[in-house]
């Protein structure tokens, strides 16, 4: 969980507990001060990832693969020395994003409220994208592959064991992206490739585990009572929130 908030910026391994701790405390305090309405001490409060420098984030131009978009391997190709370019100055960023890939959960370890605070999921993932595009373009098709492989199967993961509504769908939908590119990436090989063993896995049936939305239901209770209070204590009228629900449902779940 603490690599996750810590995602956006370049944290020294020795600084990490702490920087995760004295980041907890900012949004705990900058939470409570909003609650409280004290609107414009909650803003003075300094961020202590500002302390760090954070990782570049891709151009408005760059040649990497756009999500949730085929023909990533193609784009690769055709672009291939900017791509090299480009990915070499975000090692650092693919670096911390796949550190990610190594736990089997997430949790919150944040006071669900309405001005909570969500974590970078989408930081480096068109980055990370790229770059197991640009492997397998580069002649590394079967580590590519089974890369690809140990994402899907992180996700699932991570997705699954999570207390965040958010997290929840970030990892479904990462794990469509990954099938996605997987596909092309078999499509360029011959047909009697066989999968990895680490692609069997991230391939298996569907857990129950995987369907359970409970924890993180509990968590989006639990926010959004927590705005409901704040809007009676601050004196808003109950047909704002009439007007916001009604909203909400109309054009987001329907």
């Amino acid at each position: 969980s603490d690599a996750l908030w810590l995602l956006s910026h370049e944290v020294p391994a020795a600084k990490r507990a702490e920087a995760a701790r004295e980041l907890r405390e900012f949004h705990e305090r900058f939470n409570a001060l909003m609650n409280d309405g004290q609107e414009a001490a909650a803003n003075a409060l300094v961020n202590p990832l500002s302390a760090y420098r954070e990782f570049p984030k891709p151009a408005e131009d760059s040649h990497l693969c756009e999500l949730n978009q085929p023909g990533c391997l193609a784009r690769i190709s055709a672009e291939l020395p900017a791509v090299q370019g480009e990915l070499d100055k975000f090692a650092g960023a693919i670096a911390a994003a796949n550190e990610l890939l190594r736990y089997d959960g997430v949790r919150w370890n944040r006071t669900p409220g309405v001005y909570q605070t969500l974590p970078a999921y989408n930081m480096h993932r068109s980055i990370v994208y790229s770059h197991l595009a640009w492997r397998f373009v580069n002649g590394e098709t079967l580590p590519a592959l089974a890369a690809t492989c140990d994402d899907i199967a992180a996700w699932r993961r991570l997705g699954s064991d999570n207390d965040m509504l958010i997290g929840s769908m970030v990892g479904a939908a990462y794990v469509r992206q990954d099938l996605g590119l997987m596909a092309e990436m078999l499509s360029e090989l011959p047909a009697d490739t066989p999968l990895q063993p680490n692609c069997q896995a991230a391939l298996a049936t569907t857990r129950d585990n995987e369907l359970d939305l409970c924890p993180a239901m509990r968590s989006e209770f639990r926010m959004l009572e927590s705005s409901l209070y704040e809007w009676k204590r601050s004196g808003e009228s109950e047909r704002r929130w009439e007007r916001w629900s009604v909203h909400t449902v109309d054009n987001e779940h329907l």
